[in-house]
């Protein structure tokens, strides 16, 4: 009896498909042996923890999650686990679980209805621990906050924006609100420009105060601007740098006071009389703790520097020996600005004078750099205000030089108009390029009209 060449491909397929069931469960056992393995030498309880911790906190640790969980479940179903060994392994699961539903939910729970209304949007907390709001955003993140909350507010018939950012690091008791964004900055920003903020007080609001809701506490809109890879942003990024300028163009508009000392710094160092305005920015101290993991050399911001200070002049037809170089530094190393007087003079390197800077024997206690440093000794309004103020000036010229960082992403996206050279490690720097304001318009046909620190 012949058999029906389909029989036989069914006959390979089904022996595959069993060939295939058996190396998948030798690879979950050999997973299960590992991840056990490491349990039993660490114990269970500390083991499950140190799973849900590494998820909250890393990409790698969800990839961690998801194998221990199979490994596990199929370890419980084959009874491979000592009954004494169930309970805290699969209490450490559920305490990770709930994390992930959690962050799931922030991610894919329906959309809330902002048409026509006022979104009010909150500091965002990570999601552990849980609920003990200790570990919130610093000022930049909360900026990035605030422009992905203004791009979803425009995409979604949003009316406008209002800020209600309240924090132990910025917060003042000294001043009149509790509230920091709006010393900084005007606190409520509306979508329509002929509304008035007498008519934005009789409109429904939105609030996204709820720690389980979309965008809410846990949620945000830092990922709207961060795109596909927030840990490289902005080289890779979801709005893109003519877009954001013109978020920040249209609704972030900084208080007289701030805009003053942007004006005297400029005025002092008499930046409209320099061949050459670069901005460098050195964030130290506990950056080796954050992507991509490693302390950069001050010689690569050095090298950097020479660049692109040469590069401009080259482009300028200027000679080095007559031109008037300028280098804004904003760093939170002390040893850092020292560094760039001793390379390239005091007549050339400036800062502000009032930006607080740390030296070597601080840097440990800065796990949060200059945000939660005990070492920081100036009232928590000086020291958004002075961060504030770095961050703009470091967009002032034609070329930026910075790490990792969001105040130096802000700078960033504030003059399209500035090529950024982006200094991941020793051998991985990236150039951005400058966008003339001209050639910046967006989809809609509006041009940035000019970079944030000429504001009026």
């Amino acid at each position: 009896m012949r058999r029906n060449p389909n029989d036989v491909e069914d006959m390979d397929l089904e022996a595959s498909k069993t060939d295939s069931k058996e190396d998948l469960s030798k690879k979950q056992e050999a997973l299960c042996l590992s991840m056990m393995n490491v349990a039993e030498l660490i114990g269970w309880p500390i083991f499950a923890v140190a799973m849900a911790i590494l998820w909250t906190f890393t990409y790698i640790g969800s990839i961690m999650l998801i194998g221990t969980l199979m490994g596990a479940l199929w370890a419980v179903r084959r009874s491979s686990l000592r009954p004494k060994h169930r309970f805290p392994l699969l209490l450490g699961l559920a305490a990770a679980g709930t994390f992930f539903t959690i962050s799931a939910f922030q991610h894919y729970a329906i959309e809330p209805n902002v048409r026509g209304k006022v979104m009010v949007i909150y500091c965002k907390e990570h999601i552990f621990p849980l609920g003990a709001g200790l570990i919130t955003q610093g000022l930049f993140s909360a900026l990035k906050h605030v422009m992905g909350a203004l791009h979803y507010a425009e995409a979604n018939g949003a009316a406008g924006v209002r800020v209600n950012f309240i924090d132990k690091h910025y917060s003042d008791p000294e001043q009149d609100t509790d509230n920091y964004y709006s010393y900084f900055f005007e606190e409520t920003m509306l979508m329509d420009k002929r509304m008035t903020s007498a008519d934005a007080s009789q409109l429904e609001e939105v609030h996204f105060d709820q720690y389980v809701k979309r965008h809410g506490r846990w949620g945000g809109f830092n990922h709207i601007m961060d795109g596909p890879d927030g840990s490289k942003y902005p080289v890779t990024y979801g709005v893109d740098r003519p877009t954001t300028m013109l978020l920040l163009d249209n609704y972030i508009k900084l208080k007289p006071q701030v805009q003053q000392k942007i004006t005297n710094l400029r005025m002092k160092h008499d930046l409209d009389g320099a061949d050459a305005i670069v901005g460098v920015h050195y964030r130290g101290t506990d950056t080796a703790e954050h992507y991509p993991f490693l302390k950069i050399s001050y010689e690569s911001f050095y090298e950097e520097s020479e660049s692109a200070i040469a590069a401009i002049l080259k482009e300028k037809g200027v000679d080095r020996s007559k031109a008037k170089v300028k280098i804004f530094v904003a760093t939170d190393e002390q040893e850092f600005l020292d560094g760039m007087i001793t390379r390239f003079g005091a007549d050339a390197v400036f800062f502000h004078e009032e930006s607080p800077r740390l030296t070597p024997d601080q840097y440990k206690a800065a796990t949060e750099g200059l945000t939660n440093s005990p070492d920081v000794h100036i009232g928590n309004y000086l020291k958004g205000e002075t961060a504030i103020v770095d961050a703009i000036m470091l967009a002032a010229g034609q070329h930026l030089i910075k790490g990792r960082s969001n105040l130096s992403d802000f700078s960033w996206a504030s003059n399209v108009d500035m090529k950024v050279t982006l200094i991941f490690g020793e051998h991985d720097r990236t150039e951005l390029p400058k966008i003339p304001l001209k050639s910046a318009t967006h989809k809609n046909g509006v041009t940035p009209r000019q970079p944030l620190y000429l504001y009026d």
